[in-house]
């Protein structure tokens, strides 16, 4: 896919953390269920398109923030586990269902491990280097104004409505990195095997 391609497919599931927890608050017969799942799974793979043009453009470098990188993909990748079982299991998930569902929170940590790693390198502008930061910022905030405030309504939607655009952003920053498959090696090697 190209990093076009995956930087739609980031923008379209960028509000789906927003979307799900309002829908959830509203109505509370969908926490914890099969729906919990399916905004989950859209919101995480989403993320992961945007992270995976990121690693092709090497915003981090190419020593620690490589390996960084790979690393949020495993995590993100457990937790996407996490959301297929709240899909098929709804409220009666198996004992170890905690334990992978803690890898969402750990891959907001790493984003912002992420976002300071991206001040060292030059692969973006300054503009794309801030909404990396901010985005990495989401986990803090939010968890800052759930200790304050307690779960109201006010509370979810505005970390929602700060995800939400924070995401969109960084799937425009990948949107706009020129490239596909091709600029990472893949194809030029099959190119030359059938050459």
């Amino acid at each position: 896919m190209t990093n076009k391609q995956l930087g739609t497919i980031a923008l379209i599931g960028a509000p789906f953390m927003l979307i799900g927890v309002i829908a959830e608050f509203m109505n509370p017969a969908l926490q914890e269920s099969w729906f919990t799942g399916v905004w989950g799974i859209i919101y995480i793979t989403a993320w992961m398109c945007s992270l995976l043009v990121l690693q092709r453009i090497k915003v981090a470098g190419n020593g620690f923030g490589k390996w960084l990188i790979r690393l949020m993909f495993v995590t993100l990748t457990i937790a996407n586990i996490s959301n297929v079982i709240r899909l098929f299991a709804g409220k009666d998930v198996p004992w170890y269902f905690f334990q992978i569902d803690l890898f969402w929170p750990l891959s907001h940590a790493l984003m912002l491990v992420l976002a300071i790693t991206v001040l060292f390198y030059n692969r973006v502008n300054k503009a794309s280097k801030l909404v990396l930061v901010a985005a990495g910022l989401w986990l803090p905030i939010a968890l800052t104004l759930l200790a304050v405030f307690g779960k109201t309504l006010t509370v979810l939607v505005i970390p929602g409505l700060y995800h939400a655009i924070m995401w969109s952003l960084m799937a425009l920053i990948a949107k706009r990195q020129p490239g596909n498959p091709e600029s990472s090696g893949i194809l030029k090697i099959e190119k030359r095997a059938i050459a």
